[in-house]
């Protein structure tokens, strides 16, 4: 269904031009890219990488604004990747007690008051409890969560908090400052396998419980099976809750496809913004919905 050359659209010496079936838009891209992902883009506006593939190709746009008018003449692939750990710029709630008294439990009764009954309570005592080793964690890994001169983790007040339990990065950097330190841990432990360019079509579930997923590679077209023990959904962007670009979840519709429960725990700051934390966990169910 799709195709993968090297390159893409580079001009020959006959004044032609070499047709590819992949090409990446970007912000950062540079005209010498490899165009094999969002880091090695080579094209910075949509329309120059539509006319740059074939028909049938793919263009991939990676996360940001685009202020262009798209003509799409032919059939090809136009996919947008998500971008709701990058867009987030403001802060991170955790109840460290750098800034006031505060506590872990404190934050709990915040976040199930502004989740108006929708936040899965379990799962919201576990994020409000563990926020403090994994922020007190990520800075040790030189995230650059900003600080006092005290040295203290700065924190600030943010709707939905009773108290200032929110740490940024500097300058409203905090997503892509979390996103890169994330990336740049996960490649350095061996047990974890990452892989890029997967487009998650269906969740997989045997006896009632998820046990996997199935998506297409969008380099390629090829299925690909994923089996796992559990099923994480970290996609962001709670549908219909919030408005604004790149923000539409499509990954919280596979679990209803199948019968199954999503179970949400919300940092409470994100029934008013462009969500950061939101975590959502497959739970076996026999019933039918989520909430």
């Amino acid at each position: 269904m799709l195709g993968l050359s090297a390159g893409a659209a580079e001009a020959s010496a006959d004044g032609g031009a070499h047709v590819s079936h992949l090409a990446y838009v970007s912000h950062s891209a540079k005209k010498s890219g490899a165009d094999t992902s969002c880091k090695t883009a080579k094209y910075r506006d949509v329309n120059t990488a539509i006319a740059a593939v074939s028909v049938g190709g793919t263009v991939i746009v990676c996360a940001g604004t685009y202020d262009e008018q798209v003509v799409v003449s032919k059939s090809l692939n136009l996919y947008g990747r998500g971008g709701a750990t990058i867009m987030a710029q403001m802060t991170v709630a955790a109840a460290l007690a750098e800034e006031s008294d505060d506590d872990w439990s404190r934050h709990l009764d915040d976040t199930l008051a502004s989740g108006r009954g929708l936040c899965d309570e379990a799962l919201a005592a576990i994020l409000c409890e563990e926020a403090l080793t994994r922020i007190r964690e990520m800075g040790d890994w030189r995230v650059g969560w900003a600080r006092r001169d005290t040295g203290r983790i700065a924190q600030v007040t943010a709707p939905g908090h009773s108290r200032p339990r929110c740490c940024y990065v500097d300058f409203l950097n905090t997503g892509p400052a979390v996103a890169a330190t994330l990336r740049k841990r996960i490649g350095q432990i061996a047990a974890i396998r990452r892989v890029s360019n997967l487009q998650v079509t269906d969740i997989v579930t045997a006896g009632g419980e998820a046990i996997g997923a199935v998506a297409l590679d969008i380099a390629n077209g090829e299925a690909v099976t994923i089996a796992a023990g559990a099923v994480i959904l970290a996609a962001g962007g709670l549908t219909g809750t919030h408005q604004g670009p790149d923000l539409l979840a499509p990954a919280q519709q596979l679990p209803d496809q199948r019968g199954a429960d999503l179970a949400a725990a919300t940092d409470n700051e994100n029934q008013r913004r462009p969500p950061f934390a939101t975590r959502l966990r497959i739970v076996p169910t026999c019933g039918h919905g989520g909430s």
